[in-house]
């Protein structure tokens, strides 16, 4: 998580800004921060689906450490304002 909160808006400004350099116009540093943070929230049903239909202790390792910095991460950007208007 600690290394996430330093390094995500570096990279994704580093990221977008060799998108520009290659050509693609009309992509927002706006549009590519929410864009980022839809995929965050992605992360949640992904983590979701290793344990959906019934509890499986034995994949408890993969999902649950998934689930809970996919949860942190959106509560740190608040992912919820995106679709929180719909």
């Amino acid at each position: 998580m600690e290394a996430r909160r330093q390094w995500e808006r570096p990279i994704l400004r580093h990221y977008h800004k060799t998108l520009r350099q290659r050509g693609v116009q009309g992509y927002t540093w706006e549009q590519l921060w929410d864009d980022y943070r839809l995929c965050l929230a992605m992360g949640v049903y992904i983590a979701v689906e290793y344990c959906r239909g019934q509890y499986n202790p034995e994949t408890q390792w993969v999902w649950l450490p998934m689930l809970q910095k996919a949860l942190t991460a959106c509560d740190d950007l608040n992912c919820a304002e995106l679709w929180s208007g719909l």
